[in-house]
């Protein structure tokens, strides 16, 4: 576990090495260097601000902070695009960092036959996991409601619906950070 490190003054306020840690093991990528490509609060909350930086790019981890402080996202194996379509990516999950049910931080993985719709490269909209939405963070994720349909194609293991990340169906974003993992 030595190896972690973020680049040089790429590093954000969001992922702390604890957290960097966990992540780490929930990917299972040891030896992966992280680069800060996207933060909202220095990039942009819009849409096309987050496919700018991160359209192309696999091997990312999306790290949203809600405004009332909790801290979930999710992992992309494949690259995202702005194509209006979902990816089918059988790798990535979602996961919670800090909750309103004090649970550990947990990875929830797809359900069964829900690869198809792991992750939407949708134009009009940021970070968006499953279909139905699992999480989806929507254009100007600081000023327009996010949500989370939690249970549509990722296991809810622990039960709290889509309650688990925020505390509510509905959430607004603070700050989001993605990170590509380089090998």
């Amino acid at each position: 576990m030595e190896n972690l490190s973020c680049e040089i003054d790429q590093c954000g306020s969001i992922l702390t090495f604890e957290y960097q840690k966990i992540l780490t093991q929930f990917t299972g990528k040891y030896n992966a260097r992280w680069k800060l490509i996207y933060k909202a609060t220095r990039d942009g909350f819009r849409a096309t601000d987050f496919h700018y930086h991160c359209n192309d790019q696999s091997d990312t981890i999306s790290i949203i902070q809600s405004k009332n402080g909790y801290i979930f996202g999710g992992y992309a194996s494949l690259p995202w695009n702005s194509a209006n379509a979902f990816i089918k990516d059988t790798k990535a999950f979602i996961f919670t960092l800090k909750n309103p049910h004090s649970f550990l931080p947990t990875r929830y993985m797809l359900k069964s036959g829900s690869e198809p719709n792991a992750l939407y490269g949708g134009a009009n909209y940021g970070p968006t996991f499953g279909g139905g939405h699992d999480i989806h963070v929507p254009d100007k994720s600081n000023e327009t409601n996010g949500y989370t349909n939690f249970g549509s194609s990722y296991s809810d293991t622990t039960g709290k619906g889509q309650t688990t990340f925020s505390g509510n169906y509905n959430f607004q974003v603070s700050d989001i950070e993605v990170y590509k993992l380089y090998a």
